[in-house]
């Protein structure tokens, strides 16, 4: 059984009550349903666990560590509050889990309008596919881009997520290139993931913000991500 951990912010809630009607529409494989909320919401949420984390910024590898801690079944998938899979995928997922391996899925569709249950089911999709970078290079979706299951230790033994990673951009990156450099092995499922609609923005000083105001924070942590790894020869050839 698995123990699910979504993080949301108490604006993406609309999106969250989707993905967690059709989660539990889907799938067998459910321990229990953990919600971090990045700020904090009254909102009841049936058959879940919820914790407000009251934070000023986006600080998801916080909320990440914090929920994956609380988790009590030993296979976790960690979800963004916007993802839907596939009938079945979590419990593909669950049958081929071991030691030392990270499962995402291989594409996704990014929705451009909100969608509707029967639409997102019947296969009527207005979006963008997008396919999944099989490494850790920057400003593309990896193996921590929203959808990932792995075992508690394997998260641990790692180290977790790096919390000094504060606000938009990079954890995702440090963390896939973390797990691979030590030696983690990353299996790319197939199925389509759907990346619900939503705006693009994010929380800094507990205030909602769009991309204009949060790519200085981006680019802070880019160049974290970047000292921390050594990876500055790298940088040079993108930039």
């Amino acid at each position: 059984m698995i123990s699910f951990v979504y993080c949301f912010h108490s604006k993406r809630t609309e999106n969250l009550k989707q993905c967690l009607g059709m989660l539990f529409k889907k799938e067998h494989c459910i321990r229990e349903v953990i919600l971090v909320c990045n700020d904090k919401t009254d909102e009841k949420f049936e058959g879940c666990t919820l914790y407000n984390m009251d934070l000023r910024n986006y600080e998801k590898n916080k909320m990440i560590n914090f929920g994956v801690s609380k988790a009590s079944s030993e296979i976790i998938a960690l979800l963004d509050s916007d993802r839907v899979l596939p009938k079945g995928y979590f419990g593909d997922v669950e049958s081929r889990m071991s030691p030392g391996l990270f499962f995402s899925c291989e594409n996704m569709i990014q929705l451009v309008r909100p969608h509707s249950d029967e639409e997102i089911e019947s296969g009527e999709l207005e979006g963008n596919m997008e396919e999944r970078c099989k490494g850790w290079e920057p400003r593309r979706k990896n193996l921590f881009s929203g959808n990932t299951v792995f075992t508690k230790q394997d998260f641990f033994n790692v180290g977790g997520m790096d919390e000094n990673f504060v606000g938009y951009g990079f954890a995702d990156n440090d963390m896939t290139y973390n797990v691979m450099s030590k030696g983690m092995n990353a299996i790319w499922m197939d199925g389509l993931e759907i990346h619900l609609h939503h705006e693009k923005e994010t929380m800094e000083g507990n205030k909602m913000v769009g991309f204009d105001k949060y790519r200085k924070t981006s680019q802070k942590n880019f160049n974290r991500f970047i000292g921390k790894w050594r990876l500055e020869e790298y940088a040079k050839k993108i930039y």
